[in-house]
């Protein structure tokens, strides 16, 4: 989620980029033009070079993007920003290149960890979904074989929360 800055010139007509991937995310990716006349575009290679995304510029011609693109494994992926018409384009210019993780992969095992306080009877707890932690696991031991209420409420933003009850034998009770 750390924007880099990059330069498309007649020398040097694409840029590469590599980017680290531990698991299975979700990712986005823009390309957006910084100044001058470059019309950009970019492609993404899986680990093993094989180009599994690209993106050619907008209406706009100052911007190249994929809004969601899920990554089959882990490993190093390489992003090529170039220009418009490649070596044989007439473009150049400075770039903003983003790349922001829309959710991590299911088998990131911080997903699953839980919370260090487990809920208490008539307590509120707090938790807290980001797109790098969109699971948040609560501990519960009951104290008795009363019916219990559990609410699950947003407390900003534009959340919708789910929440799924499961036993002590990880299977599902309630949804």
């Amino acid at each position: 989620d750390n924007p880099v800055l990059g330069q498309i010139t007649d020398n040097a007509p694409e840029q590469t980029w590599t980017l680290n991937v531990p698991y299975r995310d979700r990712i986005g990716i823009s390309v957006d033009r910084a100044n001058n006349t470059l019309v950009p575009n970019f492609e993404l290679l899986d680990p093993d070079g094989k180009s599994i995304a690209h993106a050619d510029h907008d209406a706009t011609a100052a911007h190249a993007g994929i809004n969601s693109i899920k990554l089959d494994r882990a490993g190093t992926y390489t992003i090529v920003v170039g220009r418009d018409k490649g070596k044989d384009g007439k473009t150049s210019g400075n770039y903003i290149l983003g790349v922001s993780l829309l959710g991590t992969g299911t088998e990131n095992p911080d997903l699953f960890k839980r919370s260090d306080e487990p809920i208490r009877p008539n307590r509120l707890q707090r938790g807290e979904i980001t797109n790098a932690k969109w699971l948040d696991v609560q501990s519960w031991v009951p104290i008795s074989k009363d019916h219990v209420v559990l609410v699950l409420t947003r407390d900003t933003g534009t959340l919708m929360p789910t929440m799924t009850l499961v036993g002590p034998d990880n299977k599902e009770i309630a949804h």
